[in-house]
């Protein structure tokens, strides 16, 4: 199952940065995968970045959004509410979802991370992204004591498995 998904984020990569050519070992796995890349959606995060249980918006904040391999899909600063704009992600066609007990999950998979002077470096893996959903996630930053190596980090672990 996990040697799928990776063939699935492959396949999901060569659609955001196209190469010359793809191959699989498993002819099978070639079309399963071909169909899901045709059946291809897309989903919004939108990350809101703040202080003080979630009272005070951060402006300016740097957010990087990565795939499960760790390639950068997207970069955006914060504004003044403390949101970015809406960054479209490829996500499962929603009729995935649709199929309990199907062989693909029904959602991409991200990991996010968030970096603003005098704060912890906050970082959110394993962020469901569904086709036509518009995500909504919050990261709370803290503040660095002190004489603490700014390149600490906090990670959150998103990786809690949506019930469909």
């Amino acid at each position: 199952m996990n040697e799928q998904y990776h063939q699935f984020n492959e396949m999901l990569m060569q659609k955001l940065n196209p190469t010359p050519e793809l191959s699989f070992e498993n002819q099978d796995s070639v079309s399963v995968f071909s169909d899901i890349a045709e059946n291809m959606g897309q989903g919004n995060l939108l990350v809101q970045v703040t202080l003080a249980k979630a009272a005070i918006p951060i402006e300016g904040a740097k957010v990087t959004v990565t795939d499960s391999s760790g390639n950068v899909v997207a970069r955006a600063i914060t504004d003044q509410s403390g949101r970015t704009e809406q960054i479209p992600l490829p996500a499962p066609s929603a009729e995935y979802s649709q199929n309990p007990g199907g062989t693909v999950r029904p959602y991409s998979i991200y990991n996010i991370q968030v970096a603003y002077p005098g704060y912890y470096v906050e970082d959110a893996v394993n962020v469901p992204i569904f086709d036509k959903v518009n995500s909504i996630q919050p990261i709370p930053l803290e503040p660095l004591p002190d004489g603490t190596d700014p390149e600490e980090k906090i990670i959150v672990n998103e990786a809690q498995t949506p019930n469909l």
